[in-house]
């Protein structure tokens, strides 16, 4: 078994109230368990950890966050980031597996296309 943390963080206010993003989820799963499969497991511990995503070619994509979901105007792009131990991830939720004491970050990003 392994115990791996996950957070999300906001570049961009993400509640019109103000409220804070909830606090780290650390779930213990498996060794090999993948992140798709961790952050449900966060999200037994926190309602806000609640997520959606959508079955790609390359498997799951996520959309929502703590019903924040990722959206595209003509100027600027929102979209859910995965980083692994403050590293960008290079592969999608299917297939991205943490280590022991792994950190996974879900952060909500505001990319501007103009």
């Amino acid at each position: 078994m392994i115990e791996v943390c996950v957070e999300l963080q906001f570049n961009v206010s993400y509640h019109s109230s103000g409220e804070s993003p909830p606090p780290e989820a650390c779930v213990t799963v498996a060794n090999g368990t993948n992140a798709h499969a961790i952050l449900v497991e966060a999200s037994n511990q926190h309602p806000c950890y609640n997520f959606t995503t959508k079955d790609t070619s390359y498997g799951h994509m996520i959309e929502s966050i703590c019903n924040i979901q990722g959206k595209v105007t003509p100027e600027q792009m929102f979209y859910w980031s995965i980083y692994i131990d403050d590293q960008t991830a290079q592969v999608g939720i299917d297939d991205l597996k943490p280590g022991h004491r792994s950190k996974l970050d879900f952060e909500y990003t505001k990319f501007n296309l103009g």
